[in-house]
């Protein structure tokens, strides 16, 4: 007598549950009151197996298939520590499962390509932005002093009137020096608070959003927009150089190369240019970019006052 479900049926009966006993509940196989034989059983536990291992190896390339064990009734041991962070390990029956919020390492499902570049630290790109920052702010601080001591006596000889070829004075009596209506001296006061702040809360360990590094890199953009204009304005249309000028010209436009390498190997400006071949490359070799932008500035400021550098050889 062989005991199926809740019954007793005779083992020499023709029922095909009789001659059949299921021994697929001691496999891990649940088919709802089904029996099939030992054959029909291990063939359907291969092509599980088939398939989660299949799918498995789509999760993680890297992983081999061993084919031999296909047919195995025990799955192959599968090291899931090296899965990548889209798999999300369970400490339940299955051993993976679907994405969720907490699991992903941004709002993008798409996965992005992991490098070691200074810009993803959280401590080195924060102390970076805070003393640039903190540069800049000084830089700016002291053209706004500057500024309003030239308005109190328009013949006071400023601290940064060098000589002729690099003097704040001259800079600012253009009107140039007030795009907006105010000095724009107040903008970099402003202007570098923020970048600040960021850098503070990155230092601290604070996960800042991706939205809110995509906002400073905009305001860093349209920041090295206006330094650039003034540059152009300063060299080429008045003929004198702004040393504090100058100084906060340095500190914005590392910062706008080294924000905009992170967003993109981040992946906040999306997964297909944090996957783009030339878009990685660029980020990653973020200072030498803005290095050779400041040595570009700094030869057509030798170029344009050669006059002057030649008496100093």
């Amino acid at each position: 007598m062989v005991q199926v479900g809740p019954k007793l049926v005779d083992g020499t009966s023709s029922s095909r549950s009789a001659r059949r006993p299921s021994v697929l509940p001691l496999l891990g196989v649940d088919l709802r009151g089904r029996t099939l034989d030992s054959v029909e059983a291990l063939l359907l536990l291969g092509v599980r197996a088939s398939i989660r291992l299949a799918i498995m190896s789509q999760i993680d390339r890297s992983a081999p298939v061993d084919l031999c064990c296909l047919w195995s009734p025990s799955l192959p041991v599968y090291d899931y520590s090296r899965s990548p962070p889209f798999a999300a390990q369970c400490p339940g029956r299955h051993s993976w499962s679907v994405n969720t919020a907490d699991t992903l390492p941004d709002d993008d499902i798409d996965v992005v390509p992991q490098t070691r570049s200074w810009v993803l630290r959280p401590t080195s790109l924060g102390v970076f932005l805070i003393v640039a920052s903190v540069v800049g702010y000084l830089a700016s601080f002291a053209l706004a002093v500057e500024k309003y001591e030239k308005l109190e006596d328009p013949n006071a000889v400023l601290s940064c009137d060098l000589n002729p070829f690099f003097s704040c004075g001259s800079v600012m009596e253009s009107p140039e020096s007030q795009l907006f209506g105010f000095p724009n001296q107040l903008l970099g006061i402003g202007a570098f608070i923020f970048p600040l702040l960021l850098g503070v809360l990155l230092l601290a360990g604070t996960r800042i959003p991706r939205w809110i590094m995509v906002g400073l890199n905009i305001g860093l953009a349209l920041g090295t927009v206006l330094v650039m204009f003034l540059f152009y304005v300063s060299i080429y249309k008045i003929g004198v150089g702004c040393p504090w000028c100058m100084v906060v010209w340095t500190m914005t436009i590392p910062m706008f190369v080294a924000v905009t390498a992170h967003n993109v190997l981040a992946g906040s400006f999306g997964a297909r240019i944090a996957r783009n071949p030339m878009a990685r490359v660029l980020a990653k070799e973020n200072v030498a970019i803005f290095v050779l932008w400041l040595l570009v500035i700094a030869a057509c400021i030798v170029v344009q006052f050669w006059n002057f550098f030649s008496t100093l050889f």
